[in-house]
């Protein structure tokens, strides 16, 4: 349902958490549900939606060109679905659980659980690179990157690291 007020448009229904949301480069939107990915247009219609292997209650979606990369409740893995909601693949994190990623050019910046340590992935899931966050003894959050810095959030601090590759 699409309601219009004062020239804003609402995307709502019913019985789902809003974890995430993120917009691919054709401009479609996607959200991230308890149990389910719903996809929409610029104008807020429904174009459709698709079920996780599993409801949850932390997420985290990326959209980058034809991919939709979907992290679950904190889990080892991150599925890789097409824009149509077909599952392509699934990156492994190597038994320790991603706490959050994000995607920059052809690789998939993480940061995990337990370990504070930071994994770099191309984008077909294979691991490139791999470093603990040493800065501080406390855990690690969130993970953005933005024109080329790393930014690593933690309980109490924000790292931004430089992207260089050698």
């Amino acid at each position: 349902m699409i309601i219009l007020k004062d020239k804003k448009k609402t995307i709502t229904w019913i019985n789902e958490d809003v974890n995430d949301i993120a917009i691919d480069e054709t401009v479609n939107i996607y959200i991230l549900g308890k149990s389910k990915i719903f996809k929409y247009d610029t104008n807020g219609v429904y174009i459709k939606e698709w079920k996780l292997e599993e409801d949850t209650y932390k997420g985290k979606i990326v959209a980058d060109k034809e991919e939709i990369f979907v992290l679950i409740n904190n889990d080892r893995f991150i599925n890789v679905y097409s824009n149509n909601g077909e599952l392509i693949r699934r990156i492994n994190s190597n038994y320790v659980g991603f706490l959050s990623f994000d995607i920059y050019e052809n690789n998939l910046y993480t940061v995990t659980s337990g370990n504070s340590k930071i994994k770099v992935f191309t984008k077909d899931g294979e691991e490139i690179y791999s470093v603990y966050c040493s800065d501080h003894n406390t855990w690690l959050k969130n993970v953005y990157v933005i024109n080329g810095k790393l930014y690593i959030i933690s309980d109490d601090y924000v790292v931004i690291y430089n992207i260089n590759y050698y």
